[in-house]
């Protein structure tokens, strides 16, 4: 497929949308959720794909494919649900009106992009896909000041989840920084 250029910006999935793509360990691997964990503690939820690379000691290459896989599974749920939603009811992934276009690579599902002025494209976390992130990180805060999890239940596993991957995987370097 051919590079496109300018920003690409797809918002397709709500915040709670997100949270239930991280608690789907057939979408979001350790490595992606790792990936994921970088790119939130970027300035401004913004890195490359060599830097993040570099950061979890990993060829980009292998970076970049396991993004595009994950793009490609979380197209093909969207793609499903839109299928399935045809009576008019919302999905719980796909934000209604804000549909996949045909041309968008695999990576667009997961991050936004820009190239910057150097011709290095940047990944950018999407804002929806950082508010999950956030608030899987609270329950992480509450337990370690002994207040226990006030996550509501319908998300409760998925967060359990999430924040048992935080507490366990995520390196200490990544502390500090957004959120």
């Amino acid at each position: 497929m051919a590079r496109r250029k300018g920003q690409k910006c797809w918002e397709g999935i709500h915040r709670d949308g997100w949270l239930a793509l991280y608690g789907d360990t057939t979408v979001m691997t350790d490595l992606m959720m790792e990936i994921f964990a970088c790119l939130y503690h970027s300035p401004d939820r913004t890195d490359n794909a060599k830097h993040i690379a570099q950061i979890l000691n990993m060829e980009y290459r292998a970076l970049n494919a396991a993004v595009g896989w994950a793009g490609n599974k979380i197209k093909d749920i969207c793609e499903a649900e839109r299928k399935a939603d045809a009576a008019s009811q919302k999905s719980p992934i796909l934000v209604s009106g804000d549909e996949p276009q045909p041309d968008m690579s695999p990576w667009e599902y997961v991050f936004n992009g820009i190239e910057d002025e150097d011709g290095t494209y940047l990944w950018i976390m999407k804002e929806a896909a950082a508010d999950a992130f956030r608030e899987m990180k609270r329950p992480i805060l509450w337990q370690m000041w002994g207040y226990g999890t006030f996550f509501p239940g319908i998300y409760h596993p998925t967060v359990e989840k999430a924040a048992s991957f935080l507490r366990h995987r995520i390196r200490p370097s990544h502390s500090s920084g957004n959120g």
